[in-house]
């Protein structure tokens, strides 16, 4: 992984509109962090994660690695992600395509934000992003308590 990517980490939220031809823009910092060509593969929780090229590998591989053929479960997990894992090229415009299997697993219709989410960054529709987000302080505080206790499983 490249130590550009090692040291920095993407927070923040970004509102836009997608535009007619499925494009958006993404802020300098976050282009620089994800390289020319970034990874758009669709996650968990109807958003698009979007990651580096060595950390898309990375996080690929670690998922993937060891999967024996006879598993279906997992080969047909492996298939299916890998068909909704595209790299992306940005326009002359600077501009990012989203490919319509993501936008339609998103549920993205035209207002999106995109995500810092420490190590990668993440695309939500507007919807689901504001009631993902949208947390009392009890519940705030019980996502420190989750990472708490898988500190304590780590032995930290």
């Amino acid at each position: 992984m490249g130590e550009k990517i090692a040291e920095q980490i993407f927070t923040g939220e970004h509102r836009y509109q997608i535009d007619e031809k499925m494009r958006i823009r993404i802020p300098g910092r976050f282009k620089d962090l994800l390289g020319e060509k970034p990874f758009f593969i669709c996650g968990p929780g109807k958003r698009v994660l979007v990651y580096h090229p060595s950390v898309a590998k990375q996080v690929l591989d670690d998922m993937f690695r060891g999967v024996k053929l006879a598993n279906n479960k997992k080969n047909r997990a492996r298939s299916l992600i890998g068909s909704y894992a595209f790299e992306v090229e940005e326009d002359k415009q600077g501009r990012f395509v989203i490919p319509s299997k993501l936008i339609k697993h998103a549920e993205i219709k035209k207002n999106l934000v995109l995500v810092g989410a420490i190590y990668h960054a993440e695309i939500w529709s507007e919807e689901n992003w504001n009631r993902e987000s949208e947390l009392s302080s009890e519940e705030f505080d019980a996502l420190f308590d989750a990472l708490d206790d898988g500190m304590k499983e780590q032995g930290g």
